[in-house]
């Protein structure tokens, strides 16, 4: 039995390498072997009947030695060459339909037309650039790109606004095989697009920073740091906010307060959203509401805008969230209420307002726990303003002529020996100078000439040593041409903790806001420089409010992003379902790295098709040699499920349905690309790159800003003078008006008042008051204010009121009673005013004492 079975296994191999050079047969270069044995069977054919002839006819009956029997004859005997050389093509042809018929394949695509992209296909549609540039300066021409596929030392770049969604579970080596390779591709580019990356730790800022080799391509390099929050750039969530108010665009101002508020409170698995909902109201209304008073109704808003800020958002809940014992209501309630009609910050609250008493609690709380994490100091201070503008994100690379924008710095005098310097410097539009230094030297014995003083931006601004006298320019030939620089931002997000990822989220909302906007006036719609987006940690990161927006106009804008995902759950948890799958299908390239999930992996093997694939099968006994061969056509996923987690490492698949076209234009079929072999597996790039993009780096060597230390207690104070404490003087107000009412009672029945002592007014309030009246003024002894002032003057204070002071022209209609008048007049709201009165007389000298 052994030997009849490895007898079996034998004949197998032997069929199978028949087989397979029967298939051979049917391609381009077993058609040639076969025509060759065709000519070369036709000539012996013909040479042996042109030599049975000339033996038969000439050399026979001339007793002649007879010709080899393989001699040529062709000119004595053509026709027969030719004859034969016509049978000949008959023979070819049907050797090759047999050939075809018998051992050709039966894949014509009748049941599926799946397969991969050839290499000729790819060099034929994606542009190739090396692999690494031979220094770090080197660019190649043209747009960015995506790396799609790498063969030997090129990688091959998808150049078409597209976003990417990269699916790659932990450990799948995504930094190495994608973000860190497409981070060098992008910045390598003539192009130099803009650059954001959001990643845990700080692995692409060291990688990018570490080296310089982003700063020598000519990126400027910024950080938000999440982890370690004193070394950072600054980011306010609400300057967007302050700056729609300040323009009087309330509509922008409102969506840009959505911006923070939605991915903060927003759940799409909450039961009962009506909890998110109030909550995102009542933020945006403390939101506007702090806009309001410390722009609109400041008199100096460049001054107090930035005490718009998420710590007081957060103060501003918790100095005016608690309920009065008494009926229930909030100083929030109080403060809404008195708010001017239809203004925006009411408008939002009204939402709140109409909750019950423990309702309200519940919304008060459910939004005051998202926002303790900004109360931190750390975090109120990183968050107190903003030090990066998203306008840089909206420049080109075009060349600005700003000649005429040269300011110098100091002074020459051509007459007198000495060495001097000239400061030559413009300022771009985010107020940041660019300076540069020229000495000017004078002295006896030195002869006029130009020493070499090279900048960037400026030229003729030569060093110069000249004698005595020489006639001098400081601005002859200088010239200034400013380039933008493209921008490199790395948010930095601990990988331990996500409570500052929303601040993350929030940054690059508002950054597609500004910048999408900003394209919207521009011609085509598109930005000068692209942005491209590396979401390292999207699968982490907050939902976007705005995340199909971004998508669906997000590409044609020129804002790319490349989606990093370890599971797709990840997408339907921050998201809704059919949000989930909007995300993955408006990526135009997706990969597949490796992922541990049955049912991503048989989505994606769904999304790559099926193949037509050959079944070969045999019959016959189990001790019978000569079995019984049959081929029959059956269809399998081009990469299984199962085989789609097996992949080796650097083996990456790339669904591509939206490239259509080659290089020259012309339309192709997008078949999936899958990068496998030694020499077409994409590289880490740790083999390759680590000279020049090296994660390892130290981020204490970044030389990143440090957070100035706020003094958070002003911002404490500043908002209770502003807000808290006017409420305050309210209530005595209020107090002392039902005081005075009790007062008065008193002067006309002062028994029946003390009587209903206990119950009219608060007593220690009263008993304060009565020790402090000197005495009661009874009906008839109040004096007015006319009759303290005289006739004359109080004539001339009604002129000034009307004149100078229209904003106190009911002063005198309110305040009949010259201690009613004195007693405004004392308030220290009221102090500028009061001094403007006193110094033009209208205030009696034996007052002044009071003040």
């Amino acid at each position: 039995m052994k030997l009849n079975a490895f007898r079996e296994r034998k004949n197998e191999l032997f069929l199978s390498k028949l087989t397979h050079w029967q298939e051979k047969l049917t391609q381009k270069s077993g058609k040639r072997i076969v025509f060759g044995v065709v000519v070369i069977g036709c000539l012996v054919i013909a040479n042996v009947f042109s030599s049975v002839l000339t033996n038969l006819f000439d050399r026979f009956p001339n007793q002649l030695v007879p010709v080899h029997w393989l001699s040529f004859h062709l000119i004595r005997y053509p026709w027969v060459y030719g004859l034969t050389a016509l049978g000949g093509v008959g023979v070819y042809y049907y050797l090759l339909f047999r050939i075809q018929l018998s051992y050709g394949s039966l894949e014509e695509g009748n049941k599926a037309t799946g397969r991969f992209t050839t290499l000729e296909e790819l060099i034929a549609q994606y542009k190739a650039v090396p692999i690494k540039g031979e220094t770090p300066e080197e660019t190649y021409p043209g747009l960015s790109g995506t790396i799609v596929a790498r063969y030997k030392d090129k990688v091959y770049i998808d150049t078409d606004p597209a976003h990417n969604y990269i699916l790659g579970r932990s450990r799948s080596a995504k930094g190495q095989t994608k973000v860190l390779p497409d981070m060098d591709v992008y910045s390598r580019s003539e192009e130099k697009p803009h650059l954001i990356y959001a990643s845990g730790k700080y692995e692409l800022a060291a990688a990018g920073m570490g080296k310089e080799t982003l700063q020598r391509r000519g990126y400027e390099c910024s950080v938000l740091n999440l982890i370690d929050l004193d070394r950072s750039f600054q980011y306010n969530p609400l300057d967007l906010v302050k700056q729609a108010y300040l323009k009087g665009d309330i509509d922008e101002a409102i969506e840009l307060c959505k911006t923070f508020s939605y991915p903060l409170y927003h759940n799409d698995e909450a039961r009962e959203p009506v909890w998110e909902e109030t909550a995102m109201a009542l933020v945006n209304a403390v939101i506007l509401a702090l806009c309001y008073e410390f722009i609109e109704c400041s008199e100096q808003p460049e001054l107090t805008e930035k005490y718009v800020s998420l710590y007081a958002v957060a103060n501003m809940l918790v100095e005016l969230g608690t309920p009065d014992e008494k009926n229930g209501k909030t100083l929030l309630d109080r403060y809404f209420a008195q708010l001017p009609a239809g203004n925006p910050a009411k408008m939002e609250y009204s939402t709140v307002q109409y909750a019950d008493g423990q309702m309200k609690a519940s919304i008060f709380a459910t939004t005051q726990a998202k926002l303790r994490q900004f109360i931190a100091p750390k975090v109120a201070k990183l968050m107190a303003q903003s030090t990066f503008d998203f306008r840089k994100l909206t420049k080109g690379d075009s060349p600005i002529d700003m000649t005429e924008n040269i300011v110098i710095r100091g002074y020459v005098d051509t007459q007198t020996e000495g060495e001097y310097t000239l400061t030559y410097e413009i300022t771009n539009d985010f107020d940041e100078k660019v300076q540069v230094e020229r000495m000017i030297t004078v002295g006896k014995g030195l002869i006029y000439q130009t020493l070499p003083n090279k900048d960037p931006y400026f030229s003729g601004v030569e060093h110069i040593e000249m004698p005595p006298g020489a006639k001098f320019d400081p601005r002859e030939g200088v010239s200034c041409i400013y380039r933008y620089k493209p921008q490199a931002v790395f948010l930095v997000l601990p990988d331990y903790i996500q409570t500052n990822y929303i601040i993350a989220s929030t940054w690059i909302s508002q950054m597609y806001h500004v910048a999408s906007d900003f394209a919207a006036d521009l011609p085509g719609g598109k930005l000068k420089k692209r942005i491209r987006c590396g979401l390292d940690e999207f699968g982490n990161l907050p939902g976007f409010s705005n995340i199909s927006s971004m998508l669906s106009v997000g590409a044609g804008r020129g804002i790319l992003i490349d989606f990093y995902v370890q599971h797709p759950n990840q997408l339907t948890n921050k998201y809704n379902e059919k949000v989930g799958e909007f995300i993955a299908d408006e990526s135009m390239n997706k990969y597949f790295l490796l992922s541990g999930s049955k049912r991503a992996r048989e989505d994606f093997s769904a999304l790559l098709g099926d193949q037509e694939v050959t079944i070969k099968s045999r019959s016959g006994g189990v001790l019978d040699l000569n079995k019984q061969y049959t081929e029959s056509l059956e269809t399998r996923p081009l990469i299984a499920p199962d085989e789609l987690g097996r992949l080796e490492e650097g083996e990456v698949v790339v669904e591509r349905s939206i490239h259509r076209q080659d290089l020259k234009g012309n339309p192709v079929r997008p078949y999936p690309i899958f990068n496998t072999g030694e020499d077409q597996k994409l590289l880490y790039a740790f083999r390759y790159l680590e000279d020049q993009f090296d994660p390892n780096v130290d981020w204490r060597q970044l030389s990143l800003p440090m957070v100035p230390n706020l003094e958070l207690e002003t911002y404490s104070k500043t908002f209770a003078q502003r807000i808290k404490e006017p409420f305050k003087e309210r209530d005595k107000e209020e107090q002392l008006k039902r005081l005075k009412g009790v007062l008065k009672e008193m002067e006309e029945s002062p028994e029946s008042v003390l009587d209903q002592y206990d119950t009219v007014t608060d007593q220690k309030l009263l008993q304060k008051n009565l020790d402090g009246i000197e005495a009661i003024q009874l009906p008839g002894e109040r004096k007015k204010v006319i009759e303290v002032l005289g006739q004359e003057t109080f004539i001339r204070l009604t002129d000034f009121l009307q004149a100078e002071e229209t904003c106190y022209q009911d002063l005198l209609d309110h305040h009949e009673y010259y201690d009613t008048y004195l007693a405004f007049l004392l308030k220290p709201e009221n102090k500028a005013f009061y001094q403007r009165l006193k110094g033009f007389g209208f205030v009696p000298e034996g007052d002044k004492k009071k003040e």
